[in-house]
């Protein structure tokens, strides 16, 4: 990966990528900076591992529109 936090910046990209490519708007992806130590950023994580640990991507996907 390109960047030295991990690859979160490179698969939240090619998400925006293929949503536009598919007609739908943009992720907001929280509206904040995710590289932070923030609140948003634990949330992101915690959808994150969700997703991973169950194979349910609701709560990504609900993040990724806040």
């Amino acid at each position: 990966h390109p960047f030295p936090n991990g690859n979160g910046r490179l698969a939240r990209q090619i998400a925006d990528l293929l949503i536009g490519a598919m007609g739908y708007p943009a992720f907001s992806w929280g509206s904040f900076d995710l590289a932070d130590a923030s609140s948003v950023r634990r949330r992101y994580i915690e959808a994150l591992q969700e997703a991973d640990a169950t194979t349910d991507v609701i709560g990504l996907v609900e993040f990724a529109r806040t």
